[in-house]
């Protein structure tokens, strides 16, 4: 009989980081087609997050009608949580201090999107949480792919070390 695989070899480990990866390029493609739409004078951020609420709602909605299931959290919280994760994402402001201002409300407001989004799962959800939220580093790291395939762009060599160590990291989480 064969010895067994190492942790590190599970299909679980792959599944999870290729998920991890997938759900990162999304995001990352998301940005790149808000910048496309914003370079062509299209400037509508809250319109495209609402599209992405719906089919969302769509999507998650239409498994709970098929398996006849009841929500176990008011549709209204979803709403708010929905709303603040739009606003969080797009608050800007064109003066530097009102800005500054504005990215902290931001900041803050994502915060609280993220902390009541896992509060529910506790345990479960804070390593999926982390999981998730250390594959969404690399979605910045593949901006920098766009960057040099679809404008041309020349980055310097330090994003690539910064994509290893954000790569060896998920590995490293993953194995533990």
């Amino acid at each position: 009989m064969a010895p067994p695989a190492p942790r590190w070899l599970r299909r679980e480990v792959f599944v999870g980081l290729a998920l991890g990866q997938f759900v990162s390029l999304l995001i990352t493609s998301t940005g790149f087609s808000s910048s496309e739409l914003a370079r062509r004078g299209v400037n509508a951020p809250t319109s495209q997050s609402l599209l992405n609420y719906v089919l969302l709602a769509l999507v998650y909605g239409g498994i709970l009608i098929y398996r006849r299931q009841q929500m176990t959290i008011k549709w209204y919280y979803f709403l708010i949580l929905g709303i603040v994760d739009v606003e969080a994402n797009y608050i800007e402001g064109p003066n530097p201090l009102k800005g500054d201002l504005f990215v902290i409300a931001g900041a803050m407001l994502y915060a609280v999107s993220n902390v009541t989004e896992i509060l529910p799962f506790i345990g479960f959800a804070i390593c999926g949480a982390t999981m998730l939220n250390l594959s969404l580093l690399t979605s910045d790291m593949w901006a920098v792919l766009i960057r040099i395939f679809a404008y041309h762009e020349k980055v310097d060599w330090m994003y690539f070390v910064a994509f290893a160590g954000t790569a060896a990291g998920l590995v490293i989480y993953s194995y533990k």
